[in-house]
């Protein structure tokens, strides 16, 4: 969990399940151990080691399948936050796309100004070098709108 703190899930699973499943491990480790090396230990108390090992093993199997259930369940809650996830992504996608659009019109209105104004100035600039080759005089300081 976040911040090293564990939920009523985590308390339970350390304090009730995880101690049966080790005390399962344990005892069939344990008769295992003494069936291989001391089969006469082992041999003539057969039946009460596997009763023993029996009654831990239900009752691990049952806290075994209840850990895996809670995990299960916390990856469907994690899966569930999931789609809103990408919804956010998706949305924030969209905001920029537009943003971009926007962006590009305003930098192609930008460079049509530009080139409206320059043509104007061209336009000017030679009206007046027709005028002054007209000998019509200088074209110093006039300007033409048109």
């Amino acid at each position: 969990m976040s911040n090293n703190k564990d939920s009523v899930n985590d308390r339970m699973v350390k304090r009730t399940a995880l101690p049966t499943i080790y005390l399962f491990i344990a005892a069939s480790g344990t008769v295992i151990f003494y069936g291989i090396f001391k089969p006469d230990i082992v041999l003539p108390n057969v039946e009460a080691f596997i009763a023993l090992i029996m009654i831990i093993g239900v009752e691990a199997k049952d806290a075994y399948k209840n850990i895996l259930e809670l995990w299960k369940h916390e990856q469907e809650v994690e899966t569930d936050l999931h789609p809103d996830v990408i919804k956010g992504q998706q949305e924030i996608m969209k905001i920029n796309a537009e943003h971009e659009r926007t962006m590009a019109l305003m930098t192609l209105e930008h460079q049509h100004t530009i080139a409206l104004k320059q043509q104007e100035h061209e336009h000017c600039l030679a009206h007046e070098k027709q005028q002054s080759e007209l000998g019509y005089g200088s074209a110093v300081g006039h300007s033409h709108k048109e």
